[in-house]
């Protein structure tokens, strides 16, 4: 059962500082590719997914399509359907390996009144395809 897929975009945010378009905001977070509002509904309601990850900045497309919401998917995975939202994953070395399904674990800081939190990830392969 898959619960949590985890994306990996063409422009990561690891790419984009190895080209040193860090630290200015206007170059590294145009044209963010990302997860827009129907593929996280289809990975909410029909995975059944309870967290969504991906290497880049905010995990959905930026600028947003929607004029009068910011990051709409966040507001659609956080408040509707309580989906967990994983971001600035390094995928690269798991996308080299071909490690396509894996056991995810995270551990976050216990920050007590926070919304979010810098985590220690780890993922353990199910099975390596060649």
């Amino acid at each position: 059962m898959r619960t949590s897929p985890c994306s990996r975009a063409t422009w990561s945010c690891f790419g984009r500082v190895a080209c040193g378009l860090w630290p200015d905001h206007d170059k590294y977070l145009i044209d963010e590719p990302g997860l827009n509002v129907e593929g996280a509904q289809y990975l909410a309601e029909e995975g059944k997914c309870i967290a969504i990850g991906g290497d880049n900045v905010a995990l959905e497309q930026l600028p947003s399509a929607d004029p009068d919401s910011y990051l709409p998917v966040h507001c659609y995975l956080f408040s509707v359907v309580g989906v967990v939202i994983i971001e600035v994953l390094m995928l690269e070395e798991l996308a080299r390996e071909k490690v396509y399904e894996f056991a995810f674990f995270g551990a976050p800081l216990r920050l007590r009144g926070s919304t979010g939190s810098p985590m220690r990830p780890f993922a353990i392969p199910f099975a390596r395809r060649v």
